[in-house]
């Protein structure tokens, strides 16, 4: 997320901004918080894909006002199901705790989402190995990266100067078509690996489907966002809301990158082949 461009989109309404650190590395979380701060909202940042990631001498989770974190299948550390929230504020440590778990006379209207108990003890036994999972995912990224050295058409994610990485998802963007380079036969590269690579993710930010655009909750009357009776503002979810979102998600090339060393080492040779067939035509 840019912070100026978050900065440019809150409005009255605005009670919180909600920041992902993607696939395993962080977003600009320390200017997004002095935005949050500036405007008077919450920042939550979304670490199911950054447990454990340095940021500029603390962790992605630390810096917003919340983290929150995912330990269902395919994170980095699983439970099976269920997650947490962290935060240094007491009021809102109060807060979550009321609406997680519904009881006789809640404070706030609650629902009940809260692990259980054997979910809480596999986490916490995970909570002592997931850095030693990290470390072998870093491993992984790093044979994944060198298949990319040298090659002018491929664009590989930037880790900034302060920024740890989390591998999660491994990823680069497909620049091909400024350098002749035909994206069909680099498809056709990948999936002759026989691994698991998409091309293009969801290919249009969540806010062009239909769901957002044409707001039909409460028996189609516009909720939650347009000419909603519930709702004061008017919000128009509309294309060129988020241009480099818009820009780079059709190029975006992907494969996880939670796998044993000795697995990326087979992909990374296989991602070369498909950069030489590509560049052979």
């Amino acid at each position: 997320m840019d912070p100026e461009s978050a900065r440019e989109n809150i409005t009255p309404h605005t009670k919180a901004v909600c920041a992902t650190n993607l696939w395993g590395l962080p977003a600009e979380v320390d200017a997004l918080r002095n935005v949050a701060d500036e405007k008077g909202v919450v920042l939550i940042e979304d670490c199911a894909h950054a447990m454990f990631l340095p940021y500029k001498g603390k962790y992605a989770g630390t810096w917003g006002h919340i983290g929150i974190y995912s330990f269902c299948q395919g994170k980095h550390m699983t439970s099976g199901d269920g997650g947490m929230a962290v935060t240094d504020d007491d009021e809102l440590a109060d807060r979550i705790r009321s609406v997680t778990c519904f009881g006789e006379s809640p404070p706030h209207l609650a629902t009940v989402f809260r692990m259980t108990e054997m979910q809480a003890a596999i986490g916490l036994a995970q909570l002592e190995k997931v850095k030693g999972y990290i470390e072998e995912y870093q491993k992984s990224y790093a044979h994944l990266s060198a298949a990319l050295e040298g090659c002018a058409w491929i664009q590989p994610r930037a880790i900034k100067d302060g920024c740890g990485n989390s591998p999660y998802i491994f990823s680069f963007a497909y620049r091909g078509d400024e350098h002749g380079i035909d994206l069909d036969a680099f498809k056709q590269g990948l999936f002759e690996t026989g691994d698991l690579w998409n091309i293009g993710f969801t290919q249009v930010p969540a806010y062009k489907y239909d769901f957002f655009t044409h707001p039909r909750a409460y028996q189609d009357k516009g909720c939650p966002t347009k000419g909603c009776p519930y709702y004061k503002g008017d919000y128009e979810y509309r294309d060129g809301l988020c241009p480099t979102a818009e820009a780079i998600l059709p190029r975006l090339v992907n494969t996880s990158c939670m796998i044993s060393e000795e697995n990326a080492k087979g992909v990374a040779d296989g991602l070369r082949r498909a950069i030489e067939a590509a560049e052979k035509g």
